[in-house]
Order: C-alpha cells, then structure tokens, then sequence
C-alpha cells in the first residue's frame, strides 16, 4: 500500500512539471546531434531574461474584491531566440513564486488568465491557500521571413496600438493602465502574416486561437505614414465582436499627438458574463510634450463607452465580457489620465500616474520613484493613493465612486535582467 501511495504521488509530480518536459524536448537537439551538426543547423543563439520581485502591501478595497495585507510576487523568466536554418524561433519560460498573507483566492488581479490561448502551457509546480509556484511557456514561435513581409506561428506577443498609456488599438492583450511592468507583453496563441511597403507601412492578418471557439478573433491591420503622419486602422471579429479602428499619430512643434477609436457590435449583451451595451466604441487622444526644465507630460482622454456613467452600475461593468477578457479595465465612461515625469539624474527618475474619472469625481494617483542600481538592475518604489466617495453604510455593496472604492497599496519592485 505504500509503494502504491508514493507512484500516485510521482505520477502526480511528473504530470505537474509537464511543462519543464516540453521545454527540454525542445532544447534536447542541441544536446543529442554532434556539435558539427549544431553549428549547421542552428545559428544566432541568443539568451537573455530577467528576475523580478514585487512586494505590496495593500488597503482592503470593496469594489476591486482585494483583501489587506502583504504579498509577493516573484517571477523568473528565461527567453531564448535563434534560426534554425533560415527560419527563426522564440521559446521563453516563466516561472511565478507568490506568498501572501490572505488567501491568495482573493487576489484575482494578480493572476493572469488569458482567453487568448488555445493551448495550455501552464504547470502549477505546487499550491496552497497562501503561497503558489507556476511556470508558463509564454513564447513558443517559429518565425520565416521574406523579402517584403514575415510569417509567425505559435505563441507570440502582438500589440497594435501606439498609445502610451491606455491605447483603444490594443485590443488583443493589452496592458492594465495601472500596470507597474509593461516591459514584456503576454504571449497569445495566433497565426500572423505581415507584408512590408513603402516606408514603414505594413498589412497584417491574424488569426488568434482562443481558450474556446467564441474566443478566436480574426483581424485585419494597416498602418502606413502619410506626410509625417503614421495612419493606423484594424477591422475584423475580436472574439465574436465585428468591429472596426482607427488611429493616428503624428508631431506638432514638438509635441507628440495620438488619436485612436474603435467602435464594437456587443456580444451576449445583457446575458450572464456578456457585454452590456449592444454596441459601443472607446477611443481617446493622448499629447507628449517634454518641457525644457526637462519635465515630460503626457496627458490623455479617453471615452470608454464599455462602462457606465451611474457607480451603482459598476459592478456590471467589473462582471462584463469586456472586462473579464482585459478588454476594458475602467468601470466608468470619462476620464483624464496624466503621466508627468522628471529625471532629477540619468539614474533616477520621478514618475506620476493618474487617472481621474470625470463624472463620479473620483482619482486614482501613483508616484513611483525609478531608481537605476546598475546597467541591468532597477529599483522602484511607490505609492497608490485614490480619492472618492466611499460606498454608503447601508450598502456596503454599492459603490458611490470608482476610485473611492478601491483602497490605497504601495510597495518595492526589484527588477534584474540578464
């Protein structure tokens, strides 16, 4: 009985660690063949990555669902790229070791699940109420290259927009705009093909595969510059959503300008988990201008005509399909973002981010301070502070503002890359 308890007990070890198998077979080539044949067959090995830890303490906040307490998040992350004859390739694994002090079931935030994976790559190493490890296979591609264009296979990055702070172009997986870390995008199962004109300009197809079929998006993109203005525009079904985006970005006296809308036929609308308006567009116009105090500005509106104008009805937002699938992050319709920064040194830099929802009146502020230790490792600490009505006594449940409902959090991020 007990040889039989400890081979369930491997069997279910080997099954979790699946995925450092896939990522082995992968590697086991250049191990197996002769070293000839290696330097034949493959060329431009690269490797590079990084180390990262985030540590937060947070306020409790009702309407975001996050308890209080202290947790940490730690990733580790190994890419490595290379060409297999005339035909690139891109594996990247990345390992995540959380501890908290609440129940990490309440720290939904904090883990990412993607409908824009057909395949799941993930593998929990170990679990439990307060503490997990899991390592995701986040790039997995072969890349072949032509004369005028390119066409990847398998799980890769893509971005469309060209916005700095919340760009409606970037529709597939985009960042959060409070997010701390944008150096690295989330991979996404897909097939993309791109062709090359002109100066810049470019048209692309891509096909990404979704964790189910209602999740597949099927899209067109174009960018192309005209007189010193780069013109952008995407159409297709994302995830059974006809729509259709525009976008431009150009310079003014020095000023930087951006422009982008996307309009949206809503699906499920009004069911369980679907959207809630039958159609509705989010767009935004973003300026830069960098002042000769050395002050950089950026500030942006945008119109999220995927949320409401009425708190009460926030918490439909936060449960909507648009929402659920990182589509929009805002619970609310109008809001002026500001990005202001200001290095007092080439290696210490001074950031602010805030976002101020017009009509409820309530802001969400974010001082970070940018400190660069060495070539390759940075330190940054902040602050989220927010303002608002609080929800009422007697309902507890129902927010009176966005912001105002979310409690404040701030911590250290420690950042090393190889």
């Amino acid at each position: 009985m007990a040889d039989l308890i400890r081979r369930s007990r491997l069997f279910t070890i080997i099954k979790e660690i699946r995925i450092l198998w896939i990522f082995i077979i992968l590697l086991s080539p250049s191990f197996l063949s002769t070293k000839a044949f290696c330097e034949d067959l493959l060329s431009n090995i690269e490797i590079s990555g990084y180390a990262k830890s985030l540590n937060t303490v947070m306020q409790p906040s009702p309407l975001a669902g996050l308890p209080s307490g202290f947790i940490t998040s730690n990733q580790q992350r190994i890419d490595l790229t290379g060409e297999v004859r005339d035909i690139d390739f891109e594996v990247s694994a990345e390992n995540n070791l959380i501890f908290s002090e609440a129940a990490l079931s309440e720290f939904d935030p904090f883990t990412h699940n993607s409908v824009n994976r057909i395949i799941n790559l993930e593998s929990t190493i170990f679990t439990d109420k307060y503490s997990e490890d899991k390592l995701d296979i986040d790039r997995l591609l072969i890349r072949k290259n032509f004369d005028y264009g390119e066409l990847t296979v398998g799980r890769q990055a893509i971005g469309y927009g060209r916005m700095s702070m919340v760009s409606p172009l970037d529709v597939i997986e985009p960042f959060s705009p409070d997010a701390l870390d944008t150096d690295t995008r989330s991979g996404v199962d897909a097939v993309r093909a791109t062709h090359y004109f002109d100066l810049g300009g470019q048209l692309g197809g891509s096909i990404v595969l979704g964790d189910e079929e209602e999740n597949n998006s099927y899209l067109l993109n174009f960018s192309h510059n005209v007189n010193g203005i780069d013109i952008l525009g995407i159409c297709g079904s994302l995830r059974e959503r006809p729509m259709l985006g525009a976008g431009f970005a150009t310079d003014i006296g020095g000023m930087g300008l951006k422009a982008e809308a996307v309009f949206y036929i809503g699906k499920d609308v009004n069911q369980e988990g679907g959207d809630i308006h039958s159609s509705f567009a989010i767009g935004g116009i973003e300026a830069w201008y960098r002042f000769e105090n050395g002050i950089n500005f950026i500030v942006e509106y945008l119109y999220n005509g995927a949320g409401e104008n009425d708190p009460a009805k926030y918490l439909e937002v936060k449960s909507s399909a648009a929402n659920n699938e990182g589509l929009n992050a805002f619970y609310g319709q109008h809001y002026l973002l500001f990005g202001p920064s200001y290095a007092f040194t080439p290696l210490v830099e001074l950031k602010i981010l805030s976002f101020w929802n017009i009509l409820d009146g309530s802001v969400f502020a974010r001082p970070l301070l940018d400190i660069s230790v060495t070539d390759n490792t940075d330190v940054q600490l902040f602050w989220a502070m927010t303002t608002g009505a609080e929800p009422s006594p007697a309902t507890p449940n129902i927010p009176r503002s966005e912001f105002g409902s979310i409690g404040d959090y701030g911590g250290v991020y420690l950042k090393y890359y190889f």
